[in-house]
């Protein structure tokens, strides 16, 4: 059979390997099973793997094609199934290696984010009164031309996330809406909005909304807006990196742990991470473009180059005109 093509100590050493995947509860009832004579050694080795690929599969939101159900005795079945899982994790076609490539080259939305972060601050300082001038003297269909220059298409009404799942819509065209549900005309035309927006994400490092901003990722992939796939091993650290240099940065870590870290906000897995650094990327540049909107007859504006060093400095110009209400912002 199947089965005796693989040595006893081979068999005892890939059931021991699975064993250490599985789950503490899991792991105890196999065990209890096989010494209190329920199961025998074969039977528990069979079990064990199935667990352990079932779990891995599950925890990684996976899809892994060409897997069959085992027929008694064959312990081979779960090498050949576990070398498909594997295939599936590290070809270079599967989802998992596209979200790696795309994590590897995350630095250059990193660098993107801390520009026109950076450039927003220095602005915000030194031409803050000028903009919240600019802005609320305008009418509401002007503020609207505006915003509607600075990001064309934008959705017209309040929280366009839960039209999209009111409506039952799914797709990536309906990334905006899901990701940024307050990037919207309805909210933005009012009179503070915007400059709050501005004031909030310019007074501290984008590090300090990474957390919230992974708050749409569920429902954009639930929606179909994005890959769902994790990378087996790796994990982006986005919280508490207050540079470019390490904001975004990818770790090799024990998978086994990768779940309580990215529960915690420590980690991010990579689908995740790059959501956020999409949002983060979206956000700059459409604040930037506001300003570059609002202030277009300075000259010297083109010229701006930000710091991001945050010691001693003063409180923008902007956010001592306004005083934003907390917000998601």
């Amino acid at each position: 059979m199947a089965r005796d093509m693989l040595t006893a100590s081979q068999k005892r050493k890939h059931t021991m390997d699975f064993l250490q995947t599985l789950e503490g509860s899991d792991r105890e009832r196999l065990l209890k099973r096989l010494h209190s004579g329920d199961i025998n050694e074969a039977q528990f080795e069979d079990e064990v793997c199935n667990f352990a690929l079932t779990g891995l599969t599950k925890r990684m939101q996976l899809h892994v094609p060409g897997l069959s159900s085992p027929e008694p005795e064959d312990f081979s079945w779960h090498i050949t199934n576990m070398s498909k899982f594997i295939n599936a994790i590290y070809s270079e076609d599967s989802d998992s290696k596209k979200i790696l490539r795309r994590a590897e080259n995350a630095q250059i939305m990193v660098d993107d984010i801390y520009e026109n972060w950076a450039k927003l601050r220095v602005v915000t300082q030194m031409y803050g009164r000028v903009l919240a001038k600019r802005w609320t003297k305008r009418i509401v269909p002007k503020r609207q031309k505006i915003l509607l220059e600075a990001w064309p298409g934008m959705n017209p009404k309040h929280r366009p996330d839960f039209e999209v799942v009111r409506h039952g819509l799914q797709g990536r065209h309906h990334r905006d809406a899901i990701m940024l549900p307050y990037i919207n005309l309805e909210d933005l035309s009012f009179e503070k909005n915007l400059l709050a927006m501005m004031v909030s994400r310019t007074k501290v490092h984008p590090e300090y909304f990474a957390f919230s901003d992974r708050f749409p990722f569920k429902t954009a992939v639930t929606l179909g807006a994005v890959e769902p796939a994790a990378q087996y091993g790796r994990v982006m650290l986005l919280t508490n990196q207050k540079s470019r240099d390490t904001y975004g940065s990818l770790k090799f870590i024990d998978t086994w742990d990768i779940e309580d870290l990215v529960w915690t906000g420590f980690a991010f897995q990579l689908a995740e991470g790059l959501v956020v650094l999409e949002i983060q990327q979206q956000l700059y540049r459409f604040l930037w473009r506001c300003t570059e909107l609002l202030l277009h007859d300075i000259d010297s504006l083109h010229m701006v180059t930000g710091t991001e060093n945050m010691d001693g400095e003063e409180q923008s110009g902007l956010a001592q005109v306004i005083k934003p209400e907390p917000t998601e912002w």
